[in-house]
């Protein structure tokens, strides 16, 4: 495999090839290349700016997706691929897997973000009142008691 070395874990016993007691091959470690971390260079912490990332630029392009979609379809859409991408986590077996599926999970809340706002707006328009600070306050509120 390119980029990753092997090397035993058992090589300061003196073990050899085969372990003498068992008869079986040693534990193989995995250690990535010098190298290889440096071009890939990933982190924990850039598993945040992904997620950040992937909402900002649905948050851009959020409109063209809700004209295309309608508010009721794009937050239908977005929550389920919320839901997934939460779920998905326990199985992602490496970094940049893990990163792809925050990146998803971003524009996802993106697009619930700006579709619940387009559709609070288009409720204040049939009621003829305002009800976004409102719609707001409860969106909080949901966060602080959910939390």
């Amino acid at each position: 495999m390119a980029g990753v070395r092997y090397f035993e874990s058992r090589e300061a016993e003196g073990l050899g090839d085969l372990d003498q007691r068992s008869g079986t091959q040693p534990n193989l470690m995995v250690c990535p290349d010098k190298a290889a971390s440096k071009i890939v260079s990933l982190d924990v912490s850039d598993y945040g700016m992904a997620f950040a990332l992937g909402a900002i630029m649905m948050m851009i392009i959020s409109g063209w997706v809700i004209r295309r979609l309608t508010t009721k379809r794009a937050i239908s859409c977005s929550a389920w691929v919320i839901a997934l991408g939460f779920l998905g986590v326990p199985f992602a077996n490496d970094l940049p897997f893990l990163m792809f599926l925050s990146f998803v999970t971003g524009m996802a809340i993106g697009l619930t973000e700006v579709s619940m706002n387009a559709q609070a707006s288009n409720l204040e328009i049939i009621h003829k009142r305002s009800m976004m600070s409102g719609f707001h306050a409860f969106f909080s509120l949901g966060l602080l008691s959910g939390s």
